[in-house]
């Protein structure tokens, strides 16, 4: 341990070994030895002592080396040097995929470790590892494997796949530097050598690193998505050092604004297509990981670009107001401005910020047009165009319609989706804030020892000195209880009588191929891909298509669980207790609550909104407002489970509900609502009534479609084992057995038990 004498001339010489076995070319011996490495650099005895230093810097070389992917046809094509040793290591390219992803999977903590251990020579590392890249790959060179329509390089491109093996280590190794190395008022252990040293090693070799990849221009898509990539992961290094930072947000902002490079529909590589039609799927990718990339610096950072807050708030205006723009980066940007402004210290301009930054999104459910949209369930099947195609069946697939019904749907969508993000972020950085996340409270206790001092309403006011969104909810609200009654009304058997009977309508309250597809045992390849489910619910037809059919039960999905969200944003930022709201709260109840609504919600919808509003709602409601706030809400709907759950379970224990008899086989009762049997459905359903729930419960209210038997059980065994899941977690969670209240009370628990055996750790 000291690092001297005969044993350490050995223990030397066994690890120059390990280290010398690692250059081995087969990753299966390269990876046996990740285990061994994790605990040497864990144990604090041996990390602490110079034993490691010598060897970390080639070790980590040797395992970045093996990130680097193979293109498996080149061993097949025996053009890969080493080929024999491949096939001698793996047997298929599936084979080699699953090592692939077990080696980056173990790695991961394995260069944080390196990072915390070896700061100033894992940062040395892979500022050589990319000054190496931009002068062997950064202008895409050797050019191989390109795209023969635009000359593009291909994610197979060496140049490519070399840089998209640097952004997990870079990840990694920079999120574990120790923060003493870059930040002089942090102290560094006790037990630290060269201290000074380290720190002047790690700054220089991270600071050419920072400037290289900011300077670094590349022409080609793919080069710029990994760019973006390795962008994201400087932001460790700009919380201590932001004098590149600008310049890497700017070029994230650049990138998301690019017009399309590519020009075919979808892309070669089968991605999805952007909003705009001729926007290919390899654009669409650099957009969304760009926009991924700017939220998380932002969500690092903020601190650094409030300077700069007026500046990026007008990048961001002109962007928005861009037709290339796709909708994910609409909700990006937001979130990036969201991010900055809650950085802002005045409580009056950050308030004042966000209700600009969000003004568009708010005139927008407030126009005429949209609460004529959405006043009625009439209105908003008019709106997704499903009357018209009851009427006329070639309007499903008329271009024109089927655009103006999308764009009618997306302004409803987008703006209602802004709020939620915005909000969500507002509302995590309003719980770092003040004392319980509530502003101008100081005291801890008042009287009462059960009751804490913040208890009870709580003006907006107040709750915007650390929440900047709550001053719009009295804006946002009354949409949001109108568009919720809407939504849920939709699925009364009243209005399933009428829509089961149309052969195109009666998709409407049918579950996604997103939905069919998370409810089989699959394998990778996702909904559209090999083995997925798309075009399975309406057969022959998907999302992607110009077609307003399989579009409907996903946009329904969309509204409805962001409305519930909404809900449960309004909960737990205690906006819902603020005296200023106390007039909307009757009609909020009579929309959370109406029986008919929520006996006509299928087991899938009922989930949603147990977890996102009831739960949330007893975690967030003060206790001495229980009867006035929770019992409203909270009565009525348990009244409702234990009716559900009747319903739901009496076929599968053979025996009636209660108040009924069982006529059918249970398994018709528990077979999934088909296209083949929606007629006898709507009879059933325009005699409402008993009849009717104990058959729609007794199957989880799913409407499948056209999809096949054996996937259509097994959705309606999930949603039904969901829906007793999920009740038993919001009963665990109010009796404080599961959540943030199980661990507060335990973590005092485990105090109380430290302090009678006088234990202070």
């Amino acid at each position: 341990l000291e690092a001297k004498g005969r044993d350490f001339q050995s223990l030397n010489t066994f690890m120059l070994l390990l280290v010398e076995i690692l250059h081995h070319p087969s990753g299966r011996i390269c990876t046996e030895q990740i285990n061994l490495w994790g605990m040497l650099l864990r144990d604090p005895q041996i990390s602490r002592t110079q034993i490691l230093q010598p060897h970390v810097g080639e070790m980590t070389k040797c395992y970045m080396n093996q990130l680097v992917k193979i293109r498996w046809e080149d061993v097949e094509n025996e053009t890969f040097p080493q080929y024999k040793i491949m096939e001698a290591s793996f047997d298929d390219d599936e084979d080699y995929d699953a090592w692939m992803a077990d080696l980056r999977s173990k790695s991961s903590l394995l260069f944080k470790f390196i990072g915390n251990t070896a700061p100033a020579t894992a940062a040395e590392v892979i500022n050589e590892r990319l000054k190496t890249g931009l002068a062997n790959n950064g202008a895409g060179q050797p050019l191989n494997f390109l795209d023969p329509a635009t000359n593009q390089l291909t994610q197979k491109s060496d140049a490519v796949m070399h840089f998209e093996a640097m952004t997990q280590p870079f990840e990694n190794i920079l999120s574990g530097v120790p923060p003493w190395t870059m930040d002089d008022s942090s102290t560094a252990p006790k037990e630290q050598q060269r201290v000074e040293s380290i720190r002047k090693r790690t700054r220089a070799a991270l600071a050419e690193m920072a400037q290289n990849l900011v300077s670094w221009n590349p022409d080609y898509l793919w080069l710029r998505f990994r760019r973006a990539a390795l962008l994201d992961t400087l932001k460790y290094y700009w919380k201590y050092e932001p004098s590149t930072l600008l310049q890497g947000v700017d070029t994230l902002i650049r990138y998301i604004g690019l017009p399309d490079q590519w020009g075919d529909p979808t892309g070669s590589s089968g991605g999805a297509a952007g909003s705009d039609d001729n926007m290919s799927g390899h654009t669409v990718s650099l957009k969304k990981k760009s926009g991924v990339a700017l939220v998380s610096i932002a969500k690092r950072v903020p601190q650094h670009l409030v300077p700069w807050i007026n500046e990026l708030s007008n990048a961001t205006s002109n962007l928005l107001s861009s037709p290339g723009l796709i909708p994910m980066n609409q909700m990006h940007l937001f979130e990036f401005l969201s991010c900055v402004a809650s950085a802002v210290d005045d409580p009056t301009a950050r308030a004042g910020f966000i209700a600009t930054v969000l003004s568009n999104p708010l005139e927008t459910i407030a126009s005429a047009e949209v609460q004529q949209q959405i006043g009625s369930p009439g209105a908003l099947l008019e709106m997704f165009g499903i009357t018209k195609v009851g009427e006329n069946p070639q309007n499903a697939t008329n271009g024109e319609y089927v655009r103006k019904v999308t764009q009618d749907y997306f302004r409803l969508f987008t703006a209602l989706n802004r709020l939620l993000s915005v909000g969500k972020r507002c509302n995590e950085a309003a719980r770092k804030r003040g004392v319980g996340g509530i502003g101008g409270v100081h005291g801890i206790q008042g009287s009462n020892p059960n009751h804490f001092a913040d208890e009870g309403p709580v003006s907006i006011q107040e709750l915007a000195i650390n929440d900047p969104f709550a001053p719009l909810w009295p804006q946002l609200l009354p949409t949001l209880i109108t568009l919720t009654k809407s939504v849920l009304s939709i699925w009364r058997p009243e209005h399933q009588a009428l829509l089961l009977r149309n052969p195109l309508q009666r998709y409407a309250l049918a579950i996604s191929d997103d939905e069919a597809y998370s409810s089989k045992n699959h394998d990778k390849g996702g909904v559209f891909g090999e083995g997925g489910t798309a075009g399975s619910v309406v057969s022959g037809a998907d999302r992607r298509d110009a077609n307003l059919v399989p579009k409907w039960s996903g946009w329904f999905n969309e509204l409805r669980n962001t409305c519930f969200q909404l809900f449960g944003l309004l909960a737990t930022g205690r906006v819902l207790f603020a005296p200023e709201i106390s007039d909307m709260y009757p009609a909020l109840v009579s929309a959370m609550t109406d029986l008919d609504n929520l006996k006509a919600m299928e087991h899938r919808q009922f989930t949603q909104y147990l977890k996102h509003v009831c739960e949330l709602l007893l975690v967030s409601c003060p206790a001495t407002l229980y009867p006035t706030h929770l019992a409203p809400i909270l009565a009525p709907v348990l009244e409702h489970v234990r009716y559900r759950l009747d319903y739901t379970w009496s076929p599968i224990l053979g025996k009636a509900p209660s108040g009924t008899q069982l006529t059918r086989a249970s398994s018709d009762f528990t077979s999934a609502l088909s296209s083949n049997n929606s007629s006898q459905a709507a009879e059933l359903a325009a005699k409402g009534g008993d009849e009717w729930f104990s058959w729609y419960y007794s199957h989880g209210g799913l409407f499948v479609g056209d999809l096949d038997r054996v996937t259509a059980d097994s959705a309606v065994e999930k949603n039904r084992v969901d829906l007793s899941r999920v009740f038993s977690d919001v009963l665990q969670v109010a009796m404080a057995l599961k959540g943030d209240w199980a661990l507060v009370l335990a973590t005092r628990a485990k105090e109380e038990t430290a302090m009678k055996r006088n234990d202070p750790s």
